[in-house]
């Protein structure tokens, strides 16, 4: 009888450090509330660095703007990040992260298109591994 309550008390703790440890692991992707996950930003243009890891922007407030050129609400929502990264420059950091993968290859050609007639000064990265560990594959 004994040994019946020692190997459940035995197995509850084991089950209980296991789901604590489940729970307990940072996520991969950004979640409200919790510290971002670390990343780096490859193929970056317009900052002053072309590859960018989060510590780079650290004392910033950093905005990550996620696009494809398959989105028009998405690309009208430039203008707007603009104006924020002019207003905030010295406080804030915005950078565009496009997905420029096989069924994206305008991505590049419709920023430049745009920055250079709406005079865009934003900073932008064609990170598609970014995009998918953040977005997913299913937005893609």
């Amino acid at each position: 009888m004994f040994y019946r309550y020692f190997f459940a008390l035995i197995f509850l703790i084991v089950a209980f450090v296991c789901l604590t440890r489940v729970r307990a692991q940072t996520p991969d992707y950004p979640v409200e509330g919790q510290m971002c996950p670390t990343f780096s930003l490859q193929k970056v243009e317009y900052y002053k660095k072309k590859i960018a890891s989060l510590t780079d922007f650290r004392g910033k407030w950093l905005i990550l703007y996620f696009w494809a050129d398959g989105c028009p609400a998405a690309v009208q929502g430039f203008k707007r990040m603009n104006e924020i990264q002019s207003t905030f420059s010295d406080r804030l950091q915005v950078m565009l992260i496009a997905n420029n993968d096989e069924r994206n290859k305008n991505t590049r050609e419709l920023y430049e298109k745009f920055r250079k007639q709406y005079n865009y000064r934003l900073s932008i990265a064609y990170d598609e591994s970014l995009f998918r560990r953040f977005v997913g594959k299913a937005a893609i």
